[in-house]
């Protein structure tokens, strides 16, 4: 991922998160219907 020439200073200090829940839109429409 920060093997990208000119931009792996920028991409060292990017975080990178891995999503393990199968339905995360689900989940990201529900919570956002739920605070409307």
């Amino acid at each position: 991922f920060v093997k990208k020439g000119r931009f792996s200073d920028m991409l060292a200090h990017v975080p990178v998160y891995v999503v393990l829940n199968p339905k995360p839109a689900l989940l990201g429409a529900a919570y956002y219907g739920l605070n409307l």
